[in-house]
């Protein structure tokens, strides 16, 4: 006999997996192979806890599907399935909401891949679809680059008379956010909207946009709601750079400086600079000096170690010319192999082509090595 409940064996497998998310977190080794295989021993681990007398039922497999499901693992959602049939415990909705989830992650634009999206929806569909398991298909499609045929799905519901909420909304703002009249009309429908991340996911599209007054606008109407974060202030600062605003760029800067900058912020400033490199207001000496100092702070801070940094800071060196500083930058990273936090191989990569391609310039250094001043 069981002496374990599904219900306990799902209690324990969402702990240990998000203690153990948490503890690599911090050590940053989600690229390794260690991480992979982790994934690929849920599933086995499921089994080896029915050996031992464990139930492992249709809450189980539920909350192994929805750990996939939040990283893409979709082949595994797929053995998860097939282990379900095999052991008699058959798929609900929620399973199949799951992979479709599971799948929209990982998935590109490619006839297979949505083939795959309506072989899964067919489970759901012959079984009187809710609301519901609506929105998990519009948001699987939003996932896999489809903001159109999300679009109809909620188009072809509008026209039987269900009202779909904001949440069916937000997912396709986030998926068009290039195309701006087109979240513009979305916006009339859902206005106001009342939920932190809908706006948020506006914000976003005005930025790419460089619509500057309404980034504004949204980042004036969120701090009425709560405390602003490092990305919505990243996010407005984005706006002015993609307008070619530099005045209001460096006014937003002044306001964010005197608050956490972190690695996301860092790159947007990284943008500003260029800005003024191109506008012919900043010169090579003022832009390499300006990044360096501010990279130091982030460093003197325990950030700057993520790629949005590194990439930022070497693209405002190559744009500058500055062989010396990039070379010193390059062994910088390099000296962090065997720190407490992993180095990422995409950083590797980066650094070495953009070092290649600007010691094939052949210019001569030209960064001072005295102190540097920030900005103002």
């Amino acid at each position: 006999m069981p002496v374990v409940s599904d219900s306990r064996t799902q209690t324990y497998i969402r702990m240990k997996y998000r203690a153990w998310d948490v503890r690599n977190r911090e050590k940053n080794y989600r690229r390794c192979f260690g991480y992979r295989a982790r994934w690929s021993g849920l599933l086995q681990e499921s089994r080896d806890l029915r050996e031992r007398g464990w139930t492992v039922g249709i809450l189980s497999y539920n909350a192994i599907l929805r750990r996939y499901a939040g990283v893409g693992k979709w082949q595994l959602a797929e053995q998860t399935l097939a282990d379900m049939r095999e052991n008699g415990v058959q798929p609900t909705k929620t399973s199949w909401r799951h992979l479709l989830n599971a799948i929209g992650r990982s998935m590109s634009k490619n006839p297979k891949f949505l083939k795959k999206i309506q072989e899964t929806w067919s489970h759901i569909s012959n079984d009187s679809p809710t609301l519901q398991d609506y929105h998990a298909l519009v948001r699987s499609l939003c996932l896999a680059k489809q903001p159109s045929l999300a679009f109809r799905v909620i188009q072809e519901l509008e026209s039987h008379g269900i009202q779909v909420t904001e949440s069916f909304y937000e997912p396709l703002i986030r998926a068009s956010y290039k195309r701006w009249k087109f979240v513009l009309a979305i916006c009339k429908k859902i206005w106001p909207a009342r939920h932190t991340i809908t706006l948020q996911s506006v914000l976003k599209s005005a930025a790419w946009n460089g619509k500057k007054g309404s980034a504004a606008g949204l980042v004036q109407h969120l701090s009425q709601r709560a405390a602003l974060t490092t990305r919505m202030w990243a996010l407005l600062l984005r706006a002015y750079v993609r307008s070619g605003d530099l005045k209001g760029a460096v006014e937003t800067w002044d306001q964010i400086s005197q608050q956490v900058v972190d690695d996301v912020v860092f790159k947007e400033y990284a943008q500003l600079l260029l800005l003024g490199l191109r506008q012919g207001a900043y010169d090579d000496d003022y832009v390499s000096s300006s990044i360096l100092f501010q990279f130091n702070q982030l460093q003197q801070s325990n950030l700057g170690k993520s790629i949005h940094a590194w990439g930022a800071v070497s693209e405002v060196l190559i744009q500058s010319n500055k062989v010396q500083a990039m070379s010193n930058l390059y062994s910088l990273y390099l000296e962090q192999v065997g720190k407490p936090w992993s180095p990422n191989a995409v950083i590797v990569k980066r650094m070495r082509r953009a070092f290649r391609k600007l010691k094939n310039r052949k210019q001569q250094p030209a960064l001072s090595e005295g102190v540097v001043v920030a900005p103002v």
